[in-house]
């Protein structure tokens, strides 16, 4: 099985919900921070952190970013 991230046991995934729309994934929990990475609406990344606002996530090459958690849903452990 995959390493478990801090909340393992409560959330596993967020799902991006955007309205259609491109969002920024950025490299630190703050609108000034510099954007890594875009996502898609309705593409799921592995949870790592939350932070206020913000959830950190897991890239595709195992760098960690941050969403504005508005445009994410959480995704339960079943």
């Amino acid at each position: 099985s995959p390493s478990a991230s801090i909340n393992p046991e409560i959330v596993s995934n967020v799902k991006v919900k955007s309205n259609g729309k491109k969002v920024v994934i950025r490299e630190k929990p703050s609108i000034q921070s510099a954007k890594i990475s875009s996502a898609n609406d309705g593409d799921e990344f592995l949870f790592v952190s939350k932070n206020s606002n913000w959830y950190e996530i897991k890239l595709s090459d195992s760098s960690t970013g941050f969403i504005s958690s508005y445009l994410v849903k959480e995704k339960m452990k079943q």
